[in-house]
């Protein structure tokens, strides 16, 4: 499947501005995120199974519309990951959400799980899967890996990430073809120590801390 970028507009880009001004505070950081969040949960359900539903208007006429035909299912990485749990609830009020744990060497950079748990219903769903950072690549394709182990199809997987350098998202739609990627921003390179430029800083530390920097 293709790598999906959410529609540019103005007001988004201003969103973006905010979040990568190193001088936003956590309100600040915390409000423009959780909008582009929202945008690309949004964006992502698009690429999920739909039926055709007709139902009878209360004018008595009918529409002819559509609904989505699996259960979603979101899965957050910890603990950025978790920053886009709140969107997908506002858009999917009761959805089950699970949980993986990945931790990246900071010198290898390569990725070691240490914990799932995950809702009895995700062999069935269409995964929704929050990455929000996306550097080399390595943590998102493990964290794919770990969701075909306990049941889920490749194809059934949907990526949501915020920003993606080109070789990390290219690493993880070489090595899981059949998942949907759906990504608000490609970066432009990573630099010497695997952070994305012109970036964001740490995404994790800048929605959940107080104190950053």
């Amino acid at each position: 499947m293709p790598v999906h970028l959410l529609p540019n507009s103005k007001f988004a880009s201003s969103l973006q501005t905010v979040a990568r001004n190193r001088d936003s505070n956590i309100k600040d950081f915390t409000w423009a995120t959780s909008r582009v969040n929202r945008m690309l949960v949004e964006y992502a359900l698009n690429f999920a199974e739909y039926a055709e539903r007709t139902v009878e208007t209360p004018t008595g006429a009918s529409f002819d519309g559509v609904e989505i035909k699996t259960e979603i299912c979101g899965v957050s990485v910890i603990r950025a990951g978790e920053s886009i749990e709140q969107a997908f609830r506002e858009v999917l009020p009761g959805a089950p959400i699970g949980k993986i744990l990945l931790q990246r060497d900071p010198k290898s950079l390569n990725p070691t799980f240490f914990y799932e748990k995950y809702p009895d219903c995700i062999e069935s769903s269409t995964v929704l899967l929050f990455e929000p950072m996306v550097a080399t690549g390595r943590s998102l394709s493990l964290a794919m890996d770990r969701l075909m182990l306990a049941g889920v199809s490749e194809s059934s997987i949907i990526s949501v990430n915020y920003l993606a350098s080109p070789d990390g998202i290219k690493y993880a739609e070489e090595n899981h073809p059949q998942a949907t990627f759906v990504v608000a921003s490609i970066e432009q390179k990573l630099d010497a120590n695997g952070f994305m430029l012109p970036g964001i800083g740490d995404f994790g530390d800048r929605f959940f801390s107080k104190t950053y920097p």
